[in-house]
């Protein structure tokens, strides 16, 4: 699997056990504080394992490839403490309504996994976030400067078609 860095922050699910290359950081995100506004991740520090959704931090323009046994799996992995899902299928995997997908938001040059609406496709070797079910779910959950995920309840606000948006400062 071969791949550039073009943003800070992917997502990445691989079909067979692999080496961490050097550069990589790799976590994983096994629930949302009390609050239900901040992810909980946590830092693997072994090598990725098959079918495994990670999220991965390098830096942008690294170019990484990646060198492992396909065993011909094409599922959807994801669950138990984990509330990542990823897809090997090559047609990629609908998104739940209500999950979220990591994009970069470009008027704010920064990345986020945004709340879906049930209409976007998570394509093949990457994740997608499930939160656990809240009421007052958030519509994006922001990486701050240290790596750590932060969210606000809403990015949009504002009258007659006007928009405002917040960051967390």
């Amino acid at each position: 699997y071969q791949f550039e860095v073009k943003y800070p922050y992917s997502t990445l699910i691989l079909p067979c056990p692999s080496l961490l290359p050097s550069g990589i950081t790799l976590y994983n995100c096994s629930a949302t504080e009390a609050n239900g506004y901040t992810l909980t991740l946590a830092e693997i520090s072994d090598n990725m394992k098959e079918n495994t959704p990670y999220i991965i931090a390098s830096t942008v323009g690294n170019k990484y490839t990646i060198i492992g046994w396909d065993k011909g799996g094409r599922g959807t992995y994801g669950g138990g403490t984990n509330c990542l899902t990823g897809t090997l299928k090559t047609e990629g995997e609908p998104v739940p309504q209500y999950s979220y997908v990591l994009a970069y938001q470009k008027s704010e040059q920064r990345q986020a996994f945004f709340r879906t609406d049930g209409t976007v496709t998570c394509p093949q070797h990457k994740c997608f976030l499930t939160a656990p079910s809240n009421t007052t779910a958030p519509k994006a959950f922001y990486f701050d400067n240290q790596g750590e995920t932060t969210s606000i309840e809403s990015i949009f606000g504002g009258e007659n078609g006007n928009m405002t948006i917040y960051d967390l400062s």
